[in-house]
Formats: C-alpha cells, structure tokens, sequence
C-alpha cells in the first residue's frame, strides 16, 4: 500500500509540474490578456491592516509578525471554511479532528481549546471566556464577504488583552458599499455534500449602505483509520446583515449581526461506573446562536480619532451530555491622538461581562456551580514615536482586573528600523498572560474510570473493591500563565516581483498547567459509591519554545504568482518534580517541528484558473499523528462577468489521513478524507 500511495502521489506532482510548464510556455509564447483580480507584489505589501497597532498601517511596515490572507486567496485556494484558510499561515498549527471541529494555534500548544490565541470578527471576540478557547464549528458566514485576515503571530495582549498570548487572528469583512448587488454560490461533492449561499447589497441612500445574506451547508462524516464512517455529519444555518451609515461629515455607524443554527452528528463514548464501565451515545448536538454588534466612530481635529463599539453575543450548545449556555456583553472605547509630530498616541478602556450556566447530568464534565457571572475591566494605552523618517519605538501596556487573579499588567515595547530602501528590521519584548477560566477555576472531568478489582490499593496491596473516578478538579488558587517573548523580524520591502518576511522568535512561560494527586476517598451517595481520586489543577510547568517563520511571494510573470512559507518549530517542557505529581496539559510535541507550505496561482487563456496548493507537516502528539504530504488543486472558468465556475480537489495525495487526536475525548480518531466539489457563483 505504501508503495502504491507513493507511485500516485508522483504522478500527480508529474502532471502538476507538467501543466505548469504548459500553461508558463502557452502564456509567454502568446503573450496573451488577461483579467488580473489578484493584487501584485507591490499592493500585498501596501495593504493597510488594523491588528498590529489598532491603527491602520501598511503591512510592509509592521513591527510584528503579520500575515494577511486576502479575499483572492481565498477564492482561489478553494477553500470552504475559516480554520482551512488559516493553513496558510507561517507559524499557526491547523489541524482537523472530525468533521465539524478543529484544533488552531498559534506557534505551539495546539488543542481543540487553543487557550493562547484571541480571535476576532469584526473586532468582535471569539475567544470563549468559559472554556479558553474558540469554538470553530460556530464561526461560519458569507465566505466571499470576507475582506481580508490579518495574523499576528506573537503577543498582542498589551492593545488586544489576556489570552492574546500566542497570536490574533482578526477576520475583516467587506464594507456594505462593497458587496452591491446580488451574489449566489452553490455546489456540492463527496464531502461537501452540498452548500448554498445567497447576498443581496443595496444602498439605502447617497450615505448608507446595507447587505444581508443567507447560507446553508451539509458536510459529510469523517472516516476511521478502516474506512468506515464516524457519524459526525453536519448541516448549518445561518443568516445575518451589515449596513455602514456616514453621519455627518465625521461620523460613521456600522450596525451588524448573525443568527446561526447547527446540528451536528455524534458518536460520543461516555464513561459509567458501571460494567464496562463506558456508555456509547448516538446524539445529534444542536448549537444556536446570535450575535449584534454596532460601532461608531468620529474623526476629530487634528487627525484624532474616537471609536466606540458594543456587542452581544449569544451561543446555546450541546455537546456530548453537557449543556452550555453563554451571554457575553462587551463594550470597548478607542482614541487616537496626534498631540505632537511624532507622537501617535492609542488609549481606550473597556468592560466585558460573561454569564454562562453548564449542565451535564452524566458522569464526564460537571462544575462546581452551574451558573456563573465573569466581568472584566480593562484599559490601554500605546505610543508609537517616528523618531526619524526611519526609525520607530513603540511603548504600551495593557491593564486589567478579571475575578480570577485580579490586577494583571501585559507591557510591550517595539522598535521597527527601515535602514535601507528595500529592507526593515523589528524587535519586540513582550508580557503576556493567560487568566484562569471556568475549567481551570471550578471543572470536574472525569478523565478515567479503573473497573473494581482491577489494581491493588495502599497500604495493605489489596485490591480495589469499588470503581476510582480519577476526576480533574479545578482550583479557585488557580494562577495565570505567564509569557515574556522575544522576536526580531526582518522584511526585504516590496520590490517589483518579491517580497520575503522572516521572523525569529524566544518564548519563556511559568504557570503552566499541571495535575497533582490528591487524597482518595470514597463517594457513598451515589449508585453505585465509587472511589474519588481527585488530579489538581496546578502551575508546576514551565517552558522555553523556539522558532522561525519564513514566507515568501514571487511574481515572475503577471499571470503566474507562487507563495511559499515554512515554520520551525521547538519546544523544552520543565515540571517542578514532586512526589504528588501525575502530569501535564501539554507536552513537547504538541505541534509539529517542521511545517511548509507552497502556492502556485496561474492565469490561464479563454479565462481559465489554476491553483495548486501543496504542503507539508511534521509528525505531532509523540508519533500519534505521522509527518504527511497533501495537495489541492482547483480549476475554474470565469465563464462570463456574471458566472464562474470552478472544480477543486482537496487531500488528493492521500485516500484518507488523520490529523489530530484530542486527548480529551475518548471518541475514534478521526482521518480527513480525499474529497472533490464543484461551485457555481453568479453575480449581477
């Protein structure tokens, strides 16, 4: 089998290879036109992004890690959700873990509750409080809507808050102006089994602008490592709005929102403490949800700036046994002041209260309360000095008090250098924390259950006469994960057919989490009464990772682009050893060492498309998961101005591959299928 894999897998990169020789010689033989929509070289690095300084800025002069993702690759990577957009990124970890459900992160530590990694839409959070981490099975809309991604790998949390430790992830959609008109995809393949998508713009007047949209999907189930399904099929709704209003001469008013219903199938292994010992649930898990958001902002004298922005976000989900739901009302203020020619001044304050209540009647994931209210209050304040026309230092800190460990403090100072024409070098020291949440705070997980008579007990060796639930138990003495991090980047600025971003980077982390054994002891009310053996909540970790991200574009013709990027990627994981100890939440081969990444677009005659997207990542999880080779290549036709049509085959290296196994979930592991859909998107 395995020489067979690899006799296909060269086949395919011969008939790549040979497809891009033709489509290179056809083109310059006959120098052919052609319709250009993706931007060059020289515009990818002027594109003004927000995520670094909360201000817009051109990528290119950026004192940070940061990658954007454009509306055009995503159209032509063929990709159909966020989480596989992100693949494209230096330094973020991707990987699926069944059908509907995703670990990212963002240089290490990759989980299904990536707790370091802040995500926004549209400056609204992602990131769930409750749980550290960000559900990608809620975050769904108009695809083609989406303006850009901005990716900073490294801290943000000084302008962005706790948990933005590790990267931030913000997804900017399209200004209403710019989504005029009525735009409908549909398609469907083996795995997308079928998707519909519809969006209608309209100006309101010569000042204000709305669109709505509506999209329905259903995905197929993954497969095990013998090619049978898993039953975690899913099917999502969503709809949702935007309108952009100017006020006045000064004053702009976004309001926008999303409504979203998803069920997804579920073949959930339940532990019982009871012969076997375990429950096998069929389930189909509903999530619902919505969100509403409004900002508005105000140009001042002087070339100052207000903003103020307030949402709601809403989301009740069911997963397994357990029950969630959650509230979270966030309100944050921003201004902008040039008080002296070289000052840039960023300051703002904000206030976020989340309430969720948890149930869970089964024996699995419970909590010490069932409801819980969280506020946060916070404040920031960042400087950016041009001392010269080619040298910035950049000073901030952010401020906060959460009703975990109370007053937290995440400094930052930055110095961005442009010594030559074409070429720039930045430097960061940064603090960083991860706060406590719910699961750390309050949890009881039960992680194990050893059947009776199974193991002799201390002091007299006999053995167990009752089932042990070996139960994670949350602690209110929780403390907050540290990070101080080091990075330096170099940038080779925009020439007219190469760009090149390189960036290097030290982390040191205390307060990691750990488990520490407690005392056993028996549970008598409950039927049957079994034997607690309680693993602590702790901070008995730290930790050195190292690293480097490379990514490149070149465009040697205009019809002929290719972006490549590499990571690596090292980790040194130090416990405090003491006798109690039973273990840790991370290891040092949590994320892969090695990763690559290459993308070849092509503008081809009679308005034809290719895109061909290999890449490459290192075994994870200790050899759980193998180092594995995949490729997708899409085919479109831009048919007329209104149609296009295209055809995407996505894994097609391998029939299946797994790519991750949460250690949380006793479920099967799941393997990523090879798969083939086709699209059709009319616009008028």
């Amino acid at each position: 089998m395995a020489k067979e894999g690899l006799r296909w897998r060269n086949v395919w990169l011969i008939s790549v290879m040979f497809y891009m020789i033709l489509v290179f010689h056809v083109c310059d033989v006959f120098a052919l036109e052609y319709d250009l929509t993706d931007l060059s070289i020289e515009e990818l690095a002027n594109i003004e992004v927000t995520s670094v300084s909360r201000t817009p800025q051109k990528l290119a002069g950026s004192a940070a890690a940061i990658f954007v993702i454009t509306a055009e690759d995503i159209r032509r990577s063929g990709v159909t959700s966020i989480p596989e957009a992100l693949r494209m990124v230096p330094g973020l970890d991707v990987a699926r873990i069944s059908s509907s459900k995703w670990a990212v992160s963002s240089r290490g530590f990759n989980s299904r509750y990536s707790n370091k990694l802040l995500v926004l839409l549209d400056g609204r959070s992602l990131y769930l409080p409750t749980f550290s981490g960000v559900f990608w099975e809620n975050q769904d809309l108009f695809i083609e809507d989406i303006e850009r991604i901005e990716v900073v790998r490294g801290p943000g949390a000084s302008l962005w808050g706790s948990n933005a430790v590790n990267g931030v992830i913000s997804i900017i959609t399209k200004h209403a102006k710019d989504s005029l008109g009525i735009q409908a995809v549909a398609g469907g393949g083996d795995y997308e089994k079928g998707f519909a998508r519809a969006r209608w713009g309209e100006p309101l007047n010569a000042n204000s602008y709305i669109r709505a949209y509506a999209s329905y999907f259903s995905r197929n189930e993954m497969i095990d490592k013998s090619q049978n399904g898993l039953d975690d099929a899913w099917d999502k709704y969503q709809t949702g709005f935007r309108s952009d209003n100017e006020l006045g001469e000064n004053g702009n008013l976004t309001v926008q929102g999303d409504i979203y219903k998803c069920m997804i199938d579920e073949v959930s292994t339940i532990l019982d403490l009871n012969p076997p010992y375990y429950k096998t649930l069929e389930l189909e898990n509903n999530i619902t949800g919505y969100n509403i958001l409004s900002r508005y902002t105000r140009r001042l004298t002087g070339g100052s700036e207000m903003a103020v922005q307030l949402y709601l976000d809403s989301m009740d989900k069911e997963e397994g046994t357990v029950r969630i739901n959650d509230r979270i009302v966030d309100m944050d203020v921003q201004f902008r002041l040039r008080p002296m020619d070289i000052h840039e001044i960023v300051w703002g304050f904000g206030y976020r209260l989340s309430t969720d209540e948890i149930q869970s009647p089964l024996l699995g994931i419970n909590f010490e309360t069932e409801k819980r209210d969280d506020s946060l209050y916070s404040s920031f304040v960042q400087d950016t000095l041009t001392l010269n026309d080619n040298f910035q230092l950049i000073l901030g800190s952010r401020f906060e008090h959460n009703e975990y460990t109370g007053f937290e403090a995440q400094p930052n100072a930055r110095i961005l250098w442009e010594f030559s024409e074409s070429n720039l070098i930045w430097a960061a020291v940064s603090r960083a924390i991860r706060t406590p949440s719910r699961g750390d705070n309050d949890i009881r997980f039960t992680q194990r259950v050893i059947p009776a008579q199974s193991i002799p007990v201390p002091p007299d060796g006999q053995l167990n006469s009752l089932p042990i639930a070996v139960t994670i138990w949350g602690l209110s003495n929780y403390n907050s994960e540290n990070l101080m991090a080091y990075e330096i980047g170099h940038r080779l600025k925009a020439i007219e057919t190469f760009f090149l971003d390189s960036t290097a980077f030290i982390y040191r982390y205390d307060n990691m989490s750990t488990y520490e054994r407690g005392d056993a002891y028996v549970i008598t009310d409950n039927n049957p009464p079994y034997i607690l053996q309680p693993l602590y909540v702790g901070n008995r970790m730290s930790a050195k990772t190292w690293g480097a991200e490379i990514s490149a574009n070149w465009q040697p013709f205009p019809f002929m682009k290719f972006i490549g990027t590499y990571t690596f990627y090292e980790a040194d994981l130090t416990i405090d050893d003491t006798p109690t100890l039973a273990g840790a939440i991370y290891s040092d081969n949590d994320s892969p060492k090695h990763q690559a990444s290459l993308r070849a677009t092509f503008d081809m005659p009679h308005n034809l498309e290719m895109d061909v997207w290999a890449r490459y990542v290192d075994d994870i999880l200790d050899g759980n998961i193998d180092q594995y080779t995949e490729m997708d290549v899409r085919l479109g036709w831009k048919a007329s101005k209104h149609l296009d049509l295209s055809l995407c085959a996505q894994n097609i290296f391998h029939k299946s591959h797994p790519e991750y196994v949460e250690n949380y979930v006793l479920n099967k592991p799941a393997e990523v299928p090879r798969s083939v859909y086709g699209k059709i998107t009319l616009k008028y």
